[in-house]
């Protein structure tokens, strides 16, 4: 067997709670895929819409910034993910707020499809009160201010190189191939923490391993910045376990 290993920035995968609870809730759209009607542009431009209908108060520190995820469903009806974030739902108060306040009418969701089949899928909103008040220009979206993802010192392939080195499918059994997945996340501070193997790939020893492999390598990344504001990020690891 070999390994063959890529880094990708993308979030995990999670279930949902209510009529569709039995169904998969897939950790993103996929590539290409419209989320929102008028795209990311149209999202905001709503929001900053809903907010001067509503007559909403500004955030007294601009700096408060939340990151919602939200499960779009089949039937366009939408589940903000609130345990996902509650540290930093405690810490932009405000922010965390007007998301659960603007959500209420937004309308233009799009649900995700595969195979021709529309599914539950997991969308992000970058919620930044400053620039969707009196702060607000037509055309914005936040991912215009992305500045960066987690990056770790001397960037992120000398992650891979180090974990890639670490890690050999030599000595274990597999009762297949195909692709797994590590997965962790690295805080506002830098941190790398919560490292988990999802799917696993059927050999507790070899996902431990992998874990293992990736907690001893040293240093402290580079938080993912947007809008000047360091913010928590997930990351994947794809191991691809194939035949010789």
């Amino acid at each position: 067997m070999k390994i063959n290993l890529l880094f990708v920035f993308i979030t995990s995968i999670l279930f949902g709670q209510n009529k569709w609870k039995d169904s998969i809730v897939y950790s993103r759209y996929s590539d290409g895929e419209q989320e929102y009607i008028g795209g990311n542009i149209k999202l905001y431009k709503d929001v900053h819409e809903i907010i001067e209908k509503k007559k909403l108060n500004p955030c007294e520190n601009k700096k408060e910034l939340y990151i919602a995820e939200v499960v779009v469903y089949p039937d366009k009806t939408i589940k903000l993910l609130k345990k996902q974030n509650i540290e930093s739902a405690r810490k932009n108060k405000c922010a965390f707020e007007l998301t659960q306040t603007v959500l209420e009418d937004l309308q233009g969701w799009i649900p995700s499809e595969l195979n021709g089949r529309k599914v539950p899928a997991i969308q992000k909103i970058i919620m930044f009160p400053d620039r969707l008040f009196e702060n607000y220009k037509e055309g914005y979206d936040p991912m215009d201010y992305y500045d960066r993802i987690a990056e770790f010192p001397g960037g992120n392939k000398v992650f891979r190189e180090q974990f890639s080195r670490k890690v050999s499918t030599n000595g274990f059994k597999f009762d297949r191939s195909g692709r797994i997945y590590l997965k962790f996340k690295v805080d506002k501070n830098g941190k790398a923490f919560d490292f988990i193997v999802n799917p696993t790939s059927g050999n507790i020893g070899f996902d431990r391993m992998v874990i293992n492999a990736a907690k001893s390598i040293k240093g402290t990344w580079k938080p993912g910045n947007i809008h000047g504001v360091n913010v928590e990020t997930k990351l994947e690891i794809p191991l691809t376990i194939s035949e010789d």
